[in-house]
């Protein structure tokens, strides 16, 4: 837990420091906080305490004078994307509707991207999902991509992903995910091959594989993980998540 005054810095950036000003209201029993990063107060941002880690006072972190903190932000600023800015607005073979862009604009300013989507059946729900991966793709260049859904909707998945957003995902087959586990057991990493892939509800639930991926000790790592009809709770879902 941090306290007013604590030096922080983020934990996905750590050239990101600043100091504890408020501490928010917990969320779902997580502490949160707001921290400053500019010598003024004007450049300050909402975090949840595993998105912090604390500053060693005798740590060898650079410590900038006024002039070059606010060049160094300045500049760190003008390579940041806007979250206002839409990469993906013309990346997609769709019709342009606006409401189909909330979930995307909902997801980028968030501060963990993630988010539920439980629009009615037939509002668009794949089509909001492939334009959140081609932004994604287009600001942080993500590699690894698994979609989870029933069996049923596999190939309509591919379908979808390839007709209208020209993405190529394989689906796994009993063979190829149990391939796949192999590979991650032994060589540690997921086989750049199936970096995109589809894997069926009902395969991915069945115990021999739930035991596999409890076994084991390294995580695919995808850089995004969409679950169709997520209300379907299952357990192994905490492995292949980074």
């Amino acid at each position: 837990m941090f306290n007013v005054g604590d030096k922080v810095r983020l934990v996905i950036d750590k050239s990101k420091g600043g100091m504890i000003m408020q501490v928010l209201p917990a969320i779902n029993g997580i502490n949160r906080y707001k921290v400053f990063h500019g010598p003024d107060f004007s450049d300050t941002g909402d975090y949840y305490e595993d998105q912090l880690e604390k500053i060693n006072e005798n740590s060898n972190v650079e410590i900038l004078s006024k002039k070059d903190f606010i060049a160094y932000y300045t500049a760190k600023k003008m390579e940041q994307k806007s979250k206002d800015s839409i990469f993906a607005l013309n990346a997609g073979k769709i019709k342009f509707i606006p409401f189909q862009f909330r979930p995307l604009t909902k997801i980028l300013k968030a501060e963990r991207p993630r988010l539920l989507i439980a629009d009615d059946v037939g509002v668009g729900k794949t089509i909001e999902t492939g334009l959140i991966i081609k932004e994604f793709e287009k600001r942080d260049n993500i590699s690894k991509i698994l979609i989870i859904c029933p069996k049923e909707l596999t190939y309509k998945w591919r379908a979808e992903m390839k007709s209208k957003f020209d993405e190529n995902f394989v689906i796994l087959t009993s063979e190829t995910l149990k391939y796949c586990l192999s590979e991650l057991d032994f060589e540690g990493e997921w086989p750049i091959e199936y970096s995109k892939c589809i894997i069926g509800l009902e395969m991915l639930r069945r115990q021999e594989n739930i035991d596999k991926l409890e076994s084991i000790d390294v995580s695919p790592n995808f850089n995004m993980l969409v679950v169709d009809e997520a209300h379907h709770q299952f357990n192994c879902l905490m492995y292949l998540c980074y």
